[in-house]
């Protein structure tokens, strides 16, 4: 009875793991850099985020930072895997490598051949977290004239 009990714990805690239940995420929020000089940054909600890099030194162009925004998901050794074509992830992947650390993203600059993490930003206002809209002044008459 207790190798059937035990054999079945197994299996449940395998199934779990297969399933994802045990996959890697990031916190939502927005994470940005402490080096001077660099405004890179992302922005992550559940599994989209919003990011910007600046461009490789090896790519000069009118604009000074890639931006992208999409779905991403993160391997089994904590490489993020954003969801882009395959010519734009080539060109990315080339360039800068982005890996899941505690509470912060690091960024691996192949062209330069440094890293830098950007950092979850602290929020001192807990209702930044918070998704819902103000409530409307309770006396205020309305603007459209049928509530006239």
């Amino acid at each position: 009875m207790v190798r059937k009990f035990s054999a079945f714990i197994f299996l449940l805690l395998i199934s779990a793991f297969i399933c994802g239940c045990g996959s890697l995420t990031l916190s939502n929020g927005k994470y940005e850099t402490s080096l001077p000089g660099r405004e890179d940054f992302a922005a992550v909600y559940n599994d989209l985020i919003f990011i910007g890099l600046r461009e490789p030194s090896d790519d000069p162009s009118q604009n000074n930072y890639w931006i992208w925004a999409g779905s991403f998901s993160i391997d089994d050794d904590g490489r993020i895997m954003l969801d882009m074509d395959k010519k734009l992830a080539k060109k990315w992947n080339f360039s800068y490598n982005l890996y899941r650390r505690n509470t912060s993203i690091s960024v691996h600059d192949i062209g330069a051949g440094n890293s830098f993490d950007l950092r979850l930003r602290a929020t001192d206002n807990p209702s930044v977290n918070r998704i819902s809209a103000p409530a409307a002044p309770s006396a205020a008459p309305g603007t459209f004239p049928a509530y006239r």
